[in-house]
């Protein structure tokens, strides 16, 4: 049971990472424009 928890784990912080990847690439477009 305990590996369910940590896949649902690596897929959050894994979502977190590449939102916070899409996020700063889209501020970084607004910032050169």
């Amino acid at each position: 049971m305990e590996t369910g928890s940590e896949l649902v784990r690596i897929a959050v912080v894994g979502g977190l990472l590449v939102a916070g990847g899409i996020v700063l690439a889209v501020l970084g477009r607004r910032r050169n424009r």
